[in-house]
């Protein structure tokens, strides 16, 4: 979000420490009521707040959702309890949300892979044709998937 500088009254970010025109130091005039440590990074709320304000804890949900990561439970807890104190916690410790590593083709690296039957051969026919096979789309490498 921008803020006006109060020495030169330009525009710069509200994270800004100090004003990028003048030097001025913002440091004390930025309001850190709205910011929570949410396993331990510190994120700024506002929006969240804003929403909850109106009565819209699902979209805030969702917001913080997939902003920071987290689970459904811990994001509709988290508004839970913005809702019912009025204001974000210092603190607030949740199960992150890991995604599993997409698959890659072993030879170029590329993560454009299509899985397929291995087909009808003249040399083998139909022998070994209903075999899974991966293709990356990218440099044409063919392999069978593990498992």
């Amino acid at each position: 979000m921008l803020i006006k500088c109060p020495e030169c009254q330009k525009e710069i970010s509200d994270k800004s420490e100090t004003c990028i025109h003048c030097g001025y130091p913002l440091k004390n005039l930025i309001d850190k009521s709205n910011y929570c440590k949410i396993n331990n990074k510190e994120v700024d709320l506002t929006e969240v707040i804003e929403y909850i304000k109106k009565d819209r804890l699902i979209t805030a949900a969702r917001i913080l959702r997939e902003t920071q990561n987290i689970f459904d439970y811990d994001s509709v807890q988290l508004c839970n309890i913005i809702a019912k104190t009025g204001q974000p916690p210092r603190e607030f410790n949740c199960e992150i949300k890991t995604t599993p590593p997409q698959p890659r083709c072993p030879k170029c690296k590329s993560t454009a892979i299509t899985a397929g039957q291995k087909g009808y051969s003249i040399v083998t026919g139909f022998f070994g044709s209903g075999d899974t096979m991966n293709r990356c789309s990218n440099c044409g490498y063919k392999w069978k998937p593990k498992g």
